[in-house]
């Protein structure tokens, strides 16, 4: 587990400029962010390497970049919270508000949660109101 966390990737994707023109993409994320974070499994409650891609409002997993099969965790109302769920350090909690599952996702390193969390509640706030002026606090 300690190899995956090592190899922990995340990456930024500002989208061009759209030279002040409003389209949907300007509202709602100027960025996407993608990278390898550590989920928590629905049944068996064990650690996985997943590639996570945060576009517009939802938050998107898989077992890979490639991977066809993604699944989504819609973030418009969602919760979000750090936890210290098996002893990670640098994990948080994520409840979307039109499902009762819990997502615990790990992070390699302070930065990377913090960062990820951020982007997180900006993306709920921006698809609340179309951009994320609402003040945006993590717990």
């Amino acid at each position: 587990m300690e190899d995956e966390e090592a190899n922990a990737a995340v990456n930024l994707q500002n989208k061009p400029e759209t030279g002040g023109k409003d389209t949907p993409d300007d509202k709602t994320s100027p960025q996407e962010i993608s990278g390898w974070l550590i989920k928590r499994t629905k049944i068996s409650q064990k650690w996985k390497k997943q590639w996570f891609v945060l576009r517009k409002t939802d938050l998107i997993y898989g077992n890979s970049p490639e991977d066809k099969q993604t699944k989504t965790i819609h973030l418009q109302g969602a919760e979000i919270s750090e936890t210290d769920i098996d002893k990670k350090q640098f994990a948080f909690r994520l409840k979307a508000q039109d499902s009762k599952r819990v997502y615990y996702i790990h992070a390699p390193d302070e930065n990377t949660q913090h960062m990820w969390m951020q982007a997180i509640c900006f993306a709920k706030a921006a698809g609340k109101h179309g951009d994320a002026s609402e003040a945006c606090v993590v717990q």
